[in-house]
């Protein structure tokens, strides 16, 4: 009884540290997957900058709560972020009533909203902190914005609709050509790969043009390995670059241009190069819009290549770590689980047909001592030691000839 209880809590014990490693597991994943305010507003921040609206009318309805305060509807038009035209549909109290105030000053463009909701993101101590923003789930813009000064919020602006009237054109063909890059880029299915690269600037570059520094005037050997950078090289010397944190995978870079043509403010004295059957960006340059000297800055990739991976290097992803301990641990589990209920199930079992022939063979050979002179005579006569677990059944057979003395025994 003492071993059957210890086996049933180790059976207990087994199964109850597979059931919380599957919790943990299931709760990793779960925060995993939760966003952060931070990342929410990042994300949509970034689905609005991909509609490239240069112009837009939405309808919104607003609240000020500062002196005089007053509430309505507007229907507010904007082009290049500044607002054109802003029609006040509704006002309580009136304009007359409220010294002239009107709530038509209040409309705000959607860039200027994730201006102030950037900034108080990154700072706490920015005059007009945010409130806790929603955002539309297809164009991201804020469909309640709280705009606020301290503890004292100033007005709130609740879009309830909102239609885009013009897109910028030359974003929208940049986009499409980085797109169409990338694709190049993806269907080659290159992992590991080196790419030569150098970034030259103008006179305004200063000390970034010191011979000193190789990761701005001179070529540099980028080794990419399963998708990241593990090593640069001085392409002329070939020694090896201390520091290598500013160089990029090929989709990095793709990326990385992806988002300042979303971003920039200007793009008049930008342009970039792509290979037409990998997609690499083979020259990106860019100016900084009115600079005194040439500040343009250039960046040119070539000759990008395979690399092989030796097979020793190639390492096993966590999760595939993580699949078989799960395994391992629900198999254990499942074992003692199984031998637990085999042991509480039998109990006291019944006898095996091995066990009762024994039984009879030691019950017949306590009973018939006095029978065993002639056969026992026999028995030692032809030298065979049976023993108690060796089942032997014995019995007469009649031969055609019998030799003397009448009866042979088979075993």
């Amino acid at each position: 009884q003492f071993l059957y209880f210890i086996e049933m809590r180790a059976c207990t014990t087994a199964v109850a540290a597979a059931a919380v490693l599957l919790l943990l597991l299931a709760g990793a994943g779960t925060t995993a997957a939760q966003s952060s305010p931070s990342t929410a507003l990042d994300d949509a921040y970034h689905r609005w900058l991909q509609q490239l609206a240069v112009g837009y009318t939405y309808e919104a309805a607003v609240e000020v709560q500062t002196a005089p305060a007053v509430s309505g509807t507007i229907r507010a038009t904007f082009n290049n972020g500044t607002a054109t035209s802003v029609e006040v549909m509704s006002q309580t109290p009136s304009a007359a009533d409220a010294n002239g105030t009107t709530i038509a000053s209040y409309a705000t463009a959607v860039s200027a909203m994730f201006t102030e909701l950037l900034a108080g993101t990154a700072d706490a101590a920015v005059p007009v902190q945010p409130g806790a923003p929603r955002f539309d789930a297809t164009y991201g813009y804020p469909t309640a914005f709280v705009a606020t000064s301290g503890a004292l919020i100033e007005y709130t602006v609740r879009i309830s609709s909102l239609s885009v009237t013009a897109i910028d054109q030359l974003r929208q063909g940049l986009l499409a050509d980085n797109a169409a890059a990338l694709s190049r880029w993806d269907d080659l299915g290159w992992a590991s790969y080196h790419y030569i690269t150098q970034t030259t600037c103008g006179l305004s570059c200063g000390s970034n043009a010191d011979p000193q520094n190789p990761a701005y005037t001179r070529p540099v050997i980028v080794n990419v390995h399963t998708g990241s950078v593990v090593s640069a090289l001085d392409a002329e010397t070939r020694e090896q670059l201390s520091s290598f944190a500013q160089y990029r995978p090929i989709p990095a870079i793709l990326a990385a241009i992806a988002r300042h043509i979303l971003t920039a403010p200007s793009l008049t004295r930008f342009a970039v190069q792509y290979d037409a059957r990998l997609g690499v960006p083979l020259t990106l340059r860019q100016a900084e819009a009115g600079a005194q000297f040439d500040a343009t800055t250039t960046t040119l990739i070539r000759d990008p290549a395979p690399r092989e991976v030796e097979p020793s290097s190639k390492a096993t992803p966590r999760w595939v770590f993580a699949i078989v301990i799960l395994v391992v641990v629900a198999l254990i589990a499942c074992l003692v689980g199984f031998f637990c209920c085999r042991k509480k199930g039998g109990g006291d079992a019944a006898p095996t047909d091995r066990t009762m022939a024994r039984t009879e063979r030691k019950e017949d050979a306590a009973g018939g001592a006095g029978r065993g002179g002639a056969a026992g005579g026999e028995r030692s006569a032809a030298g065979v030691d049976y023993g108690d677990d060796s089942p032997v059944e014995m019995r007469p057979r009649q031969q055609q000839q019998p030799a003397a003395g009448g009866v042979q025994y088979e075993v």
